[in-house]
């Protein structure tokens, strides 16, 4: 489970992959281009796979983060500026 406050995106390991599996309308994770079923194969220079650095990071608030992301197996590098959404 993913705290929504500051991307409005919900991250959850799903069969040993790290997926987007929901995007809160007008925040900024819909307004950084991310759609269900991607995955995210890195947050910042952090590549580590591990799911709570990843939310750890998408926790800063006022912050641009890259993230990059595999969509219908392609790499995609999607830039999210983190907000409070509350």
């Amino acid at each position: 489970y993913f705290d929504y406050a500051y991307t409005g995106l919900g991250i959850y390991y799903v069969n040993g992959k790290i997926m987007v599996e929901d995007v809160i309308k007008d925040s900024p994770a819909e307004r950084s281009g991310f759609l269900p079923g991607d995955e995210i194969f890195a947050v910042g220079n952090n590549f580590s796979h591990n799911i709570q650095q990843y939310k750890n990071i998408l926790q800063l608030p006022n912050e641009r983060i890259k993230i990059l992301v595999l969509r219908e197996n392609k790499p995609k590098m999607l830039s999210i500026r983190t907000e409070s959404i509350l």
